[in-house]
């Protein structure tokens, strides 16, 4: 039986969490890891990782440009279990601080010069020359 890529989509969305994992997903969906895996990076052309760290960017940034959430907050609403790996979680996907992030965020000026009102602001805006992750999951940073 095939692997419904609406339905897995739909569960990230629905348990998206910092701790969420192959695992139970596929034993959510009844499933190998393997096989669910397997299914979404062919069908999708990305990663399960990589979609929740991309839903998890959308909502920190969220919290953080309009409900102007501290760490503590965002790390509890992203379910994170401890601070620590929230900070370590934005360094890696932002590459930069957690501090510097909100600095340039509620600051109302963008990394290329665009103001920001109170709507949500989205990681291209912040960082428009970032072109996310290519194959073998390398950065590559347009020069």
């Amino acid at each position: 039986m095939p692997i419904d890529l609406e339905w897995v989509k739909n569960y990230i969305r629905e348990h998206l969490s910092a701790t969420l994992t192959v695992k139970e997903i596929a034993s959510a969906a009844k499933k190998h890891p393997s096989d669910i895996s397997r299914a979404y990076r062919d069908r999708a052309g990305r990663t399960i990782k990589q979609e929740i760290d991309a839903l998890l960017r959308e909502k920190a940034l969220e919290l953080m440009s309009v409900n102007r959430s501290t760490a503590y907050q965002i790390r509890e609403r992203l379910g994170f279990p401890t601070v620590r790996q929230y900070y370590r979680w934005v360094k890696r996907v932002f590459h930069i601080s957690h501090t510097a992030l909100c600095q340039r965020i509620q600051s109302g000026v963008l990394s290329n010069g665009e103001r920001t009102s109170t709507k949500t602001v989205s990681r291209s805006s912040v960082f428009p020359n970032d072109v996310g992750v290519v194959a073998g999951g390398k950065r590559h940073q347009e020069l």
